[in-house]
């Protein structure tokens, strides 16, 4: 197999002859998009220039996307007929990823290629224009096990890759891709594996696996935080799981699906009503001013208690030498904690509810005149 050496800068321009012929695909960093603030996600998606290749860490997420999309539509309907949409490249597909991820694609291809004796027709229609550049790992990375399962190597693939500080070099596996590579210079390259990881994993025999196994609280303790989110399914290069929805042309925009798929209920409300209380508005000569919020997404009963404990404060704190008085007034005497405090005695609010930490209503004084002057 030839094997060719590059400066960084020449194979950056080998790499853009690529991509004016295939779609080209590998581990790209996302600034800020990491799951914590600050921090950078790995990822695998289109690259334009090979500076956005990601070659030292290796991809949060599985290349599987490629060829198996976590979303996609089928069929399109119409009337009494239907069609199938085009693929959004029709270009043949070059993607870069490691060994692991290579072997990976074996149980994806039994899956959607073998199993059943009739392919998938969705699948292999992307499977057909993929093909596999390797880059290579000679050292694993912390968290790999791949070599106790006996995915570290692999000759499945159209070139292998060793990226250095300011060179790459190629072994060309697959003869169409020769001269695309023909500009570099001929080398001696041949791609290493990774022999011992860091972390070993003993995987006994399936007959030696107990039953008992399967209901062990390790499992328990998975199946207490597990959220549903899909996340493992798009992670795992070997997942083959999916589900499929028919969705009516005027429900394109608002389906309603994401409320009832959500695992965690983020788009689902409770039953019942929920109300927010606002408080302590007034009109008048002397401060009229906008009520406030006090209480937000509280039951009907919460409202009803207090009211009927605003009553009794109202009445604990009136002064009775006066016709009347408003009880705007009486808030700003005693203060809002004193009223918030006293209202919400004895109240159980239901675990949605919000209170105003602290109050300021909006207004202001027709006596307060300090900012007019008379026009001269």
């Amino acid at each position: 197999m030839p094997s060719f050496s590059f400066s960084g800068e020449d194979f950056a321009s080998a790499f853009a002859s690529l991509g004016k012929k295939y779609a080209v695909w590998g581990p790209k960093r996302l600034k800020g998009r990491g799951r914590f603030f600050g921090t950078d996600l790995i990822t695998d998606a289109p690259l334009q220039a090979f500076d956005e290749l990601e070659t030292d860490e290796k991809s949060a997420m599985s290349p599987k996307s490629v060829v198996f999309p976590p979303d996609e539509t089928l069929f399109y309907f119409t009337g009494d007929r239907f069609s199938e949409p085009p693929l959004e490249d029709e270009r043949e597909t070059i993607v870069f990823l490691r060994a692991c991820d290579i072997n990976g694609f074996r149980r994806l291809d039994a899956m959607f290629l073998e199993n059943g004796g009739t392919p998938d027709p969705f699948y292999r229609r992307r499977r057909e224009k993929l093909h596999f550049f390797m880059i290579e790992c000679r050292e694993s990375f912390g968290n790999c096990f791949c070599v106790s399962m006996g995915s570290s190597t692999t000759e499945n693939c159209a070139a292998a890759f060793r990226f250095g500080e300011n060179s790459v070099e190629v072994e060309i596996k697959d003869p169409r891709f020769a001269q695309d590579f023909s500009s570099g210079v001929p080398s001696a390259f041949v791609p290493e594996f990774v022999k011992e990881n860091p972390k070993k994993v003993a995987v006994p025999d399936v007959e030696e696996m107990p039953p008992e196994l399967f209901s062990s609280p390790l499992r328990d303790e998975y199946d207490s935080r597990c959220i549903s989110c899909g996340r493992c399914n798009t992670s795992c290069v070997t997942c083959t799981c999916f589900s499929s929805l028919d969705l009516f042309y005027s429900d394109s925009r608002n389906c309603g699906e994401c409320v009832l798929a959500c695992p965690t209920g983020a788009w689902t409300r409770r039953p019942g009503s929920l109300y927010r209380l606002l408080i302590m508005g007034r009109t008048g000569k002397k401060n009229p001013r906008l009520a406030m919020p006090f209480l937000d997404r509280v039951t009907e009963d919460v409202v009803l208690a207090v009211i009927r404990n605003t009553l009794d404060y109202v009445d604990g704190h009136i002064l009775r030498n006066l016709v009347k008085e408003h009880i705007g007034y009486i808030v700003d005497r005693t203060g809002y904690p004193v009223f918030r405090d006293a209202v919400l005695e004895g109240v159980t609010l239901n675990p949605e509810a919000r209170v105003a930490k602290t109050m300021s209503w909006p207004g202001y004084h027709t006596l307060d005149d300090g900012n007019l002057k008379d026009v001269e």
